[in-house]
């Protein structure tokens, strides 16, 4: 929380950075009726906005302006948050919020790298869900990516990617190119 004269961090450390604008010096214990004042305009806002459902931000799919999407997993809504490079060792997962702008035939291209980096997926199962349409592949050794055509209506989903090796856990792809055929 951030006011002209107070800084909040972590619900508990305070900070005046009219004196000291470095924030170096918590003050809170100088100042309990600030930090609860700030806690609860804090815990206001956050209890004053609408629903995630009402303001949550969909991909648009099948706009003949955009002929290709591209969507990786940072702006996955729901699941696992791969904010840094970490995330390509990992099993994260996660769902796209998606609409489908025209009922049609779409490509979703898989992978676990972007294109430009042209490595192989390293999965040998994949499975892909988009609403009710489900679709599985066996993924080619080597293969730097595996591709989708599904059949869809307009309409908002959730999709889910799934790329999964041997007994482990699966991952989610982390990049996939949407197209419609």
């Amino acid at each position: 929380v951030k006011t002209q004269r107070w800084r909040l961090a972590n619900g508990e450390e305070l900070y005046d950075i009219k004196v000291d604008p470095l924030q170096t010096k918590d003050v809170s214990s100088d100042h309990p009726d600030v930090v609860a004042r700030l806690r609860e305009e804090y815990e206001d806002y956050w209890a004053d906005l609408p629903p995630q459902e009402q303001t949550l931000s969909r991909h648009v799919l099948g706009d003949p302006s955009c002929p290709e999407v591209v969507l990786n997993a940072t702006d996955w809504h729901r699941g696992a948050k791969p904010w840094h490079s970490g995330a390509f060792n990992g099993r994260a997962n996660g769902a796209w919020a998606v609409t489908v702008v025209q009922d049609g035939r779409y490509s979703f291209e898989c992978r676990h790298y972007p294109r430009e980096a042209n490595k192989a997926v390293e999965a040998e199962n994949a499975k892909l869900i988009i609403g009710d349409v489900e679709a599985k592949a066996t993924v080619a050794p080597n293969a730097t990516h595996v591709t989708f055509d599904v059949e869809l209506k307009a309409g908002a989903y959730d999709l889910e990617t799934f790329l999964a090796s041997g007994k482990k856990s699966p991952r989610g792809a982390l990049f996939v190119y949407v197209t419609r055929n």
